[in-house]
């Protein structure tokens, strides 16, 4: 999938109260913290130097935080138009067993713990698959070749690295920080964050 797509950028919400006290509590009303609003003014910016400011196309998940995210450089850019989609909201984490949720999670460690965590199947979440193959459908539909920019979720971006670049490292902690993927070769994919400093 995204077999003619070259380049797009990411960037994961900005920080919300859920992030804070319980991962996979978040729903789609969430609103960010203090800290998350201030990541979202920042983001203009970051996108900017990110090389991203005129992105072709820009996909969104529905979900408030995302929304209140890109607020701020939709004010700058007010002729952008941005196609909000459902399959771009987090995994449906809503009929898992909590118990088992805040144990999983609060093993995670490392890339092994996040993959039995995010692949367990008595967790009673949306399946991973599933919840991949959606996320998949709805960029294959719309991610121009060049120059797309997605704003979604933490759980997106992960999908994203697993499918990509094969592996998930600390770039899926980052919140309102764009991320460019861009295709090496004919298979490979490498992620890059955007620079935090001035």
């Amino acid at each position: 999938m995204l077999d003619q797509v070259e380049n797009f950028t990411f960037v994961r919400h900005a920080q919300c109260k859920a992030n804070v006290s319980t991962p996979g509590a978040a729903t789609d009303g969430e609103q960010l913290t203090d800290r998350g609003e201030k990541q979202a003014q920042a983001l203009p910016g970051l996108l900017a130097r990110a090389g991203c400011n005129q992105p072709t196309v820009v996909l969104a998940s529905t979900a408030t935080r995302v929304r209140h995210t890109l607020a701020p450089w939709l004010t700058q850019n007010p002729a952008a138009q941005v196609h909000y989609d459902p399959r771009l909201v987090e995994r449906d984490f809503k009929n898992a067993d909590q118990q088992r949720l805040n144990q999983l999670t609060a093993q995670v460690e490392d890339e092994a713990s996040w993959r039995a965590f995010w692949f367990d199947k008595q967790l009673g979440a949306e399946p991973a698959q599933d919840f991949r193959d959606r996320v998949m459908d709805c960029l294959q539909q719309h991610l121009p070749a060049k120059g797309g920019l997605v704003v979604a979720h933490g759980g997106v971006l992960a999908t994203l690295l697993l499918e990509r670049v094969g592996a998930i490292d600390d770039l899926d902690l980052l919140q309102a920080v764009p991320i460019t993927f861009t295709r090496v070769g004919q298979t490979g994919w490498r992620a890059t964050a955007a620079e935090l400093q001035d």
